[in-house]
């Protein structure tokens, strides 16, 4: 198993991106589940602890999904999940991208998502809660 992917925390930028982001720290491949929870139900503190989103868990249908979540799989999410859409940024040398734009935008709750990357297979989802 890889390392975990933190936010970058060595330049100016970025820290605009961690203000703007809330990283929950579980030692499993479900940091998908766990970004969509902090997006849905926003704990008031210790934002990133992984006790306060777990209750919340059984709200999510995941069935027959694979952990960690590959960015082609997200449809498959938002179809057992028809009240949630979401969206992937990444972040680039200058500036985000657009991984996944959700063709879903008529649901009630909407999810932005940041996809943090380390090399070509370590990937991490962290839950973008404010425009940067």
């Amino acid at each position: 198993m890889a390392p975990p992917i933190y936010p970058p925390q060595n330049a100016t930028r970025t820290k605009s991106v961690q203000s703007s982001t809330v990283n929950i720290r579980n030692g499993d491949q479900k940091c998908f589940i766990c970004s969509v929870l902090a997006s849905l139900y926003p704990a008031s503190e210790n934002v990133s602890k992984l006790s306060k989103h777990l209750p919340y868990e059984q709200t999510l249908n995941a069935t027959n999904l694979n952990f960690p979540l590959a960015l082609k799989d997200i449809p498959k999410f938002e179809i057992l999940n028809p009240s949630i859409s979401i969206n992937v940024l990444s972040l680039d040398e200058k500036d985000f991208c657009i991984e996944y734009c959700s063709p879903e935008y008529n649901r009630p709750h909407h999810v932005n998502l940041l996809l943090l990357s380390q090399g070509d297979k370590n990937t991490m989802y962290v839950s973008k809660t404010c425009p940067v």
